[in-house]
């Protein structure tokens, strides 16, 4: 789990992201994190959801077969856009499918990204710090 205390260190966590996918062409796997847009409704609203899509990995490491689960506000076009950047190189040859499921915190935005399988997981935990209004 990766956790950060405030928006310097997720700055940080970005640029090391960034690099490691310009030195590391192999990298094990490269995710950009996606700040889905919102209607204004549903930012001022008092909603706290999640949206969850399903997806395998390909033998090159790319995303494939994506499925919507839950989505009620972001819109599978821009999901599915951007699992289409990342490159889960680790997850080559698991034949596993896989869940994304990011969460929205009234008041806060979204507040982490959940993805993996019954076997394996990672979260980003995305700082409060971090303005998404």
């Amino acid at each position: 789990m990766i956790r950060f205390r405030n928006t310097s260190a997720f700055a940080l966590f970005l640029v090391f992201l960034l690099l490691n996918s310009v030195y590391a062409e192999e990298a094990g796997f490269e995710i950009e994190i996606c700040m889905f847009e919102l209607p204004e409704i549903v930012k001022h609203a008092n909603a706290s959801f999640h949206l969850n899509y399903r997806f395998e990995v390909d033998e090159n490491g790319e995303i494939c077969n994506i499925e919507k689960v839950r989505d009620d506000y972001v819109g599978e076009e821009a999901v599915k856009s951007c699992l289409k950047s990342w490159k889960l190189r680790d997850f080559i040859g698991l034949n596993k499918q896989l869940n994304l499921i990011m969460f929205w915190k009234h008041g806060i935005g979204w507040t982490s990204l959940h993805f993996g399988s019954k076997e394996l997981s990672y979260t980003i935990r995305i700082p409060k710090s971090f303005k998404q209004y």
